[in-house]
């Protein structure tokens, strides 16, 4: 993903949040063949680097900063790991309408994450010093370029001991 300022955390979880509603908005993600599988690996691949940035970054943000701070992020968390099971699906050889279907279903729920983000990056936005969202925002890419590449299948259910393992499963495909 691209950030033509990166800044802030906000700034850059924004621009993330389009360029992938925009990537699965996409109609060749459903075709068949080595494009559509090429297409569908692409934001496999930036969708999970999104999903371990947030919780490395986002989440304890949102944990520190926000009313109701922990349930919010674990609530994140829960779903977005449900939406990344959905992404190791969408790795396999797939028929076009199996594909469309899978991909309709990850944007939407992926739809639901931006909605729910929103709001919270408003009120980060508000109450955190510049400072800090730019420390957050330079985290936020780092952990995009080192994340995973695909679904993490070993990730354990406390957010926390993620950030361990998300290192540890770097660039290694599920068998």
């Amino acid at each position: 993903m691209e950030h033509p300022d990166p800044t802030s955390l906000t700034t850059i979880l924004r621009s993330d949040h389009r360029w992938l509603l925009d990537a699965l908005d996409d109609p060749n993600l459903a075709a068949a063949g080595e494009h559509g599988a090429r297409l569908r690996e692409d934001a496999v691949t930036n969708l999970v680097r999104h999903f371990v940035a947030e919780e490395q970054y986002l989440h304890p943000a949102v944990r520190a900063h926000q009313p109701d701070g922990e349930a919010v992020a674990d609530a994140w968390y829960r779903r977005d790991r449900q939406i990344e099971s959905r992404l190791r699906e969408l790795e396999h050889p797939l028929e076009p309408e199996t594909a469309a279907a899978l991909v309709g279903s990850v944007r939407g729920e992926f739809g639901d994450h931006v909605a729910d983000q929103d709001p919270v990056l408003d009120r980060l936005e508000a109450e955190l010093g510049r400072e800090e969202l730019d420390h957050a925002g330079s985290g936020v890419l780092g952990a995009e370029q080192l994340a995973p590449t695909h679904p993490r299948a070993l990730a354990p259910e406390q957010p926390a001991l993620n950030n361990i393992m998300s290192g540890g499963q770097r660039n290694k495909k599920p068998g």
